[in-house]
């Protein structure tokens, strides 16, 4: 049964009536209704400050975070994270320190299978969902931070990189490459982390992706790490096939 219009704006639906009726407000006013509590009025007042340029302040990404962090509305949540995806690199810093401290669905162990699906998967953690969605400027940020000592963060981070990468191939480089490599070898024991790069190396149709896959399946112990192995040379045989 489809919900009716009323039920989806009291769970923050935004319709134009909205933008028009609040969009003459004063900013300061605009700031207070982020925490309204009416689900519309915050996805409203988040929609019409974000366009105002406000997602460049990092105080208005930090108030959205936090309201984020609250949010139980399903449309006033995706409403943050669409402000918080058109984001500049400096927003990209805020936003990789909220790395796997909201909600409770991301991996914490090795699933007991691999997708089926031939995309890369979506990030569990809503800010690694965020960052991947991002304009790839941003990629340049998230290598910069890789090398933090927090593994949780590391893991959601390695998501957002992978997924970045394989849909933007021009990203695809080496010098990308390696801090995932890095991060292989300094987290060797760690099957979780060691699981998730192996999934980012099908974002890198390179030489050096297939040899480290290769040397996996053949000494790597863990069952998963071999099939998701498996899984990211196939997507690299394709995309090397569709490059030519």
């Amino acid at each position: 049964m489809k919900s009716s219009i009323y039920d989806l704006k009291k769970r923050g639906m935004i319709e134009q009536s909205d933008i028009d009726f609040m969009k003459h407000l004063e900013d300061d006013v605009l700031l207070n209704l982020i925490n309204s509590k009416i689900a519309v009025e915050r996805s409203t007042s988040v929609r019409i400050l974000s366009e105002k340029g406000y997602i460049k302040d990092e105080n208005f990404v930090k108030l959205l975070l936090k309201r984020l962090n609250l949010e139980k509305s399903l449309y006033t949540k995706l409403e943050i994270c669409r402000a918080l995806k058109n984001g500049n690199e400096e927003t990209a810093k805020i936003l990789i320190n909220y790395l796997g401290t909201m909600g409770n669905n991301q991996h914490k162990n090795l699933p007991k299978d691999v997708s089926k699906k031939v995309s890369y998967p979506l990030p569990r953690d809503i800010i690694a969902r965020v960052l991947c969605k991002m304009n790839t400027k941003i990629l340049g940020v998230l290598l910069n931070n890789i090398n933090f000592n927090d593994e949780k963060k590391i893991s959601e981070l390695i998501d957002a990189i992978g997924f970045l990468v394989f849909y933007n191939i021009e990203l695809s480089k080496m010098e990308n490459l390696k801090p995932i490599l890095d991060i292989m070898n300094r987290y060797s024991k760690n099957k979780l982390i060691m699981w998730k790069c192996t999934i980012c190396l099908s974002a890198f149709p390179l030489n050096k992706s297939i040899n480290v896959l290769e040397y996996i399946l053949t000494n790597n112990n863990d069952e998963i790490i071999i099939k998701e192995a498996k899984r990211s040379l196939k997507l690299i045989n394709s995309k090397i096939m569709n490059q030519k």
